[in-house]
């Protein structure tokens, strides 16, 4: 009697059958949703489409909060989620690449950008300083000459005073 109210008798005609491997809903949806193309609310309608991808109805049955299943079915589900995992997996490789591949890219742009602005402020600094230079010289030649004609008038006034005294 103890045997049937813990569902140890239940366990053994279904194992016997030839469904040894029993999950219940929530597990399998735990395990793999992931196989069902569209988000499903009702587990039921869930796992019913997952398990129907496997084309072979014998392998599995579905109770009312279980799903009984035999090796062959098991084995198949584990190798379709693996399928599907190595398949995100390679999405989610592509995009990180694609990411660093963008980094990379947007480093490198920037640092080329600095360097091209530090070229061209020094190519400008250099102009400027000629360009400064140049108008220090012609500033310079500007005041000496304006001195040298100044002290040329101030001779010539004094020569021209000196030959009417």
């Amino acid at each position: 009697a103890q045997l049937r109210y813990s569902g140890m008798l239940e366990t053994i005609r279904v194992r016997k059958v030839g469904y040894p491997i029993r999950l219940s809903l929530s597990e399998f949806k735990d395990r793999y949703w992931f196989l069902h193309p569209k988000k499903e609310s009702d587990v039921m309608v869930l796992c019913r489409t997952i398990l129907s991808q496997i084309k072979q109805d014998h392998l599995w049955k579905m109770g009312i909060t279980k799903i009984f299943m035999r090796d062959e079915m098991i084995i198949q589900l584990n190798a379709l989620k693996e399928v599907k995992l190595k398949a995100y997996a390679r999405v989610i490789e592509r995009f990180y690449i694609s990411w660093k591949i963008k980094l990379k890219y947007q480093n490198q742009r920037s640092s080329a950008i600095k360097l091209q602005a530090a070229i061209r402020g020094s190519l400008v600094q250099k102009t400027f300083e000629r360009f400064y230079i140049s108008w220090k010289i012609k500033l310079k030649y500007q005041n000496q000459r304006s001195s040298a004609i100044k002290l040329q008038a101030a001779i010539r006034g004094s020569l021209v005073q000196k030959t009417f005294e």
